[in-house]
């Protein structure tokens, strides 16, 4: 959502506990965001005239109660020398800022403190002057995620699921058990407070206000809610899986991703495959992501249908998933759900699995083992052609990728002609059956991949 400025609201408080509320509400407004503010700075303050506020985080250990305002200087960040009074105590060492800085070339930018990265934030080449460039991905995939830092009206704004993993409920079991506080300054020549005002002092918000002659200077530290960091959470997906063990329909268990202890087969639409060529290339029984392809996915596209492990469904990214829900079904018969070959290959581990291959998975098998870089880099996928002019795409990427010519194969065949006539943009028969360039497909991959295979 877009910010709106806080210092007119500032400016209206009559006594300092409606400013705890502001700093509340300005938390209470990103409920529902991915992004909550990390650092908010807005006017500017003179000797003589204007206003300022500026805001950032803390994270601050539960157990440790608010006795002081400021709890950690700007951008702070360094191992200290254990106190006298306190070194049988939690101190300083549990309270951290979230947003530090870090000198690059001459320049400061602002990063997250180091203690709070995990093994979901990745760090990304420098492209901007301002802050580190991170990103935060907790899904399977090899994904790049979604920015750690992000502007909005000039105010740092920091991805909520960052901090999550220290931000825990006192009442449960789950740790580390820190909390968020916001720690603010506002600068005012507006003496808008009543004469008769009180500091703040309580176990969740500590404000004090200096008072002179023509301004005023208010510094405070406030706890946030534990449902500042919460966010609309991913709705359960409504797919239905066919046991592996019962053979019966049954709801997605979206909680594993090796089908050690339970496994099912998850059923698509043959429509599918229209969203899955957008992102992925198809190799024999394998979806290959095209921006990075380090993320594979095991797959079967049968005459009917397409399946993927339940496993490997849950690989998915989460925007892949929104896109293909809606085809999932359960079939009216449940057997041979799987090809012989993934059967081979995942159930019966057969060595030999890939003999059960149909002809165009025969070929890109072998591509894939020996020649995948030059594949991809192509382009080339496996996906059954749609029409005449992806076929013949196709066919030059094979003689490119193999030095197979059309020219090599039999002239006086009917499909060799029709080969020849797709790959030189002359259209076939219309009337031809339908079907047909798919059993072509399948014809020209058998003759290749034979070729490839036997010199």
């Amino acid at each position: 959502m877009k910010q709106r400025e806080y210092l007119h609201l500032l400016k209206e408080t009559k006594n300092l506990e409606s400013i705890v509320d502001i700093i509340t509400l300005i938390f209470d407004e990103f409920s529902t965001d991915e992004y909550i503010p990390a650092i908010i700075e807005e006017g500017l303050f003179t000797r003589e005239k204007g206003e300022d506020f500026y805001l950032k985080l803390v994270v601050k250990h539960q157990s440790i109660p608010l006795k002081s305002t400021w709890l950690k200087n700007n951008f702070e960040f360094f191992l200290e020398e254990p106190k006298e009074e306190s070194i049988n105590s939690k101190n300083d060492q549990f309270i951290q800022n979230v947003v530090t800085h870090r000198n690059f070339k001459s320049n400061k930018l602002y990063q997250l403190n180091p203690l709070l990265v995990t093994d979901y934030i990745t760090e990304y080449e420098y492209d901007n002057p301002t802050h580190v460039n991170t990103f935060f991905n907790e899904e399977y995939s090899n994904l790049k995620g979604k920015p750690v830092f992000q502007y909005i009206d000039n105010n740092l704004m920091i991805i909520k699921s960052s901090l999550k993993y220290y931000i825990n409920k006192t009442d449960n079991n789950i740790y580390p058990k820190y909390e968020l506080v916001a720690e603010f300054e506002y600068r005012t020549h507006s003496k808008h407070l009543d004469y008769n005002f009180k500091n703040v002092q309580s176990n969740n918000a500590i404000v004090k206000a200096d008072i002179n002659a023509n301004s005023m200077y208010i510094l405070g530290s406030v706890t946030l809610p534990i449902n500042a960091l919460s966010i609309e959470r991913e709705a359960a997906r409504n797919i239905k899986v066919v046991d592996l063990n019962s053979s019966t329909a049954r709801s997605l268990d979206s909680t594993h991703y090796n089908g050690d202890t339970t496994e099912g087969f998850v059923c698509f639409q043959k429509e599918v495959l229209d969203k899955l060529k957008i992102h992925y290339y198809l190799y024999d029984v394998v979806i290959i992501n095209k921006e990075n392809t380090e993320n594979q996915y095991l797959i079967d596209v049968l005459d009917d249908k397409v399946v993927f492990w339940e496993a490997e469904y849950n690989k998915l990214p989460i925007s892949i998933k929104d896109e293909i829900d809606s085809y999932n079904f359960i079939p009216k018969d449940m057997t041979g759900l799987i090809s012989p070959a993934m059967a081979a290959m995942q159930l019966e581990v057969d060595w030999n699995w890939s003999e059960k291959l149909q002809p165009s998975q025969k070929l890109s098998y072998k591509l894939r083992e020996d020649n995948i870089k030059k594949s991809i880099d192509m382009g080339l996928t496996f996906y059954d052609p749609t029409d005449q002019e992806e076929f013949r795409i196709f066919i030059m990427n094979i003689e490119n990728i193999t030095s197979i010519k059309l020219e090599n194969f039999n002239p006086n065949l009917r499909d060799v002609k029709n080969l020849k006539d797709i790959r030189n943009q002359v259209r076939i028969n219309d009337n031809l059956e339908e079907g047909y360039l798919s059993v072509l497909f399948q014809k020209y991959c058998y003759v290749v991949h034979g070729m490839m295979t036997n010199g």
